[in-house]
């Protein structure tokens, strides 16, 4: 696949006088296949928050969102218009921060409820999913509006998101939070398979944690428990910190899912190391492998230069197993990011990459 053309922008504006902070957001994809068709998408949409504090800890959170989307895909040689319908989106946010401080320490306490609505609107079903694939529940998704990773799925439905964290700042070199989490429908929702933890009326129960020594040492686990509180997935990595150098190791178990190709119980060993090797080069290298199978998933090395003005990847990646949506393949990617452009004649450090008249 080729990713080509790839246009996102983004502006966010703060109304002092209403205290609404409201984002607009702009894309442009193009997506070209082996065949040679290409498909494209323009999404826009426009996003609005406002926060209220009361004099009790209690804190409000209102969310409001609308996006739409027009697609051209060439399907059996045949161009398409397809138009998905505006998908509005609201959340209510309610949540109360408790605080302890102690002499060396402090500790919080922050319950959350989040009620959010999306209407099914017909026609949306037929637009494709290329960038929505992967889903799951996840500490980072569990109060999310919508917990599809990309724009071509839109979460429907009444839900009620709710969860408690605990966390511990230390003044010493330790520190720690622990979170706990389930999502309740007013509908069961058929939008996930079964082992993303997100289908029916109920959520996965979620079971998070994170320790941090000194910033040398980070530890992240997490697990997710069905009603029975039977394990599901379980996930738990080691990050080591250097200087010049980063050393991850993770173990991840996942229960059998056949709607997402997997017959079996898998156990996999991620590894990854990212280098500094001078001051703009910096190299990584990650593999996965799966252990019941004793055999490799994928691997990558990715070489990096990055200054002022540019940011060049260079990437050769491996896939060693094949899925239903994934072959086995081999794959070199040379990727270009300009930085730097975009300065103002205003602002008083303008890039070195740019020259005014």
């Amino acid at each position: 696949f080729i990713l080509v053309p790839n246009f996102f922008s983004r502006h966010f504006k703060h109304n002092r006088s209403l205290d609404i902070f409201s984002g607009t957001e702009i894309s442009l994809v193009g997506l070209t296949k082996k065949d040679f068709s290409t498909d494209f998408r323009v999404n826009a949409s426009f996003d609005a928050e406002r926060i209220w504090r009361a004099n009790s800890g209690l804190q409000t959170k209102g969310s409001a969102k609308i996006s739409t989307s027009l697609y051209r895909v060439n399907s059996n040689d045949q161009k398409q218009n397809l138009f998905r319908y505006f998908d509005p989106t609201v959340g209510l946010e309610l949540s109360i921060p408790l605080y302890k401080n102690l002499e060396h320490r402090l500790d919080i306490i922050k319950p959350t409820l989040q009620l959010v609505y999306n209407p099914e609107v017909n026609g949306n079903d037929q637009t494709p999913d290329n960038d929505s694939q992967q889903v799951k529940l996840d500490q980072s998704s569990l109060f999310s509006l919508n917990r599809f990773s990309g724009l071509d799925k839109q979460e429907a439905g009444l839900r009620l998101n709710s969860g408690v964290q605990y966390s511990v700042e230390n003044n010493g070199p330790v520190s720690y939070d622990f979170a706990l989490g389930q999502i309740f429908r007013k509908n069961p929702s058929t939008q996930f398979s079964e082992g993303s933890g997100l289908s029916g009326m109920k959520s996965d129960i979620l079971i998070s944690g994170n320790l941090d020594y000194d910033s040398l040492i980070s530890i992240h686990g997490e697990q997710l428990y069905d009603q029975n509180l039977k394990l599901k997935h379980a996930e738990t990595t080691v990050n080591y910190f250097q200087p010049s150098r980063k050393i991850s190791g993770g173990l991840i178990y996942f229960d059998a899912d056949l709607a997402e190709n997997r017959p079996d119980n898998l156990t996999e060993l991620t590894l990854g190391v990212d280098s500094k090797l001078t001051k703009n080069w910096v190299s990584s290298f990650d593999l996965r492998r799966n252990l019941n199978a004793h055999e490799n998933i994928n691997a990558s090395l990715k070489f990096s230069y990055e200054n002022d003005c540019a940011k060049i990847n260079l990437s050769f990646k491996k896939r060693f197993t094949e899925t239903n949506s994934l072959p086995e393949d081999t794959s070199i990617e040379l990727t270009f990011d300009l930085n730097g452009i975009g300065g103002k004649r205003s602002v008083k450090r303008k890039s070195n990459c740019l020259i005014y008249n």
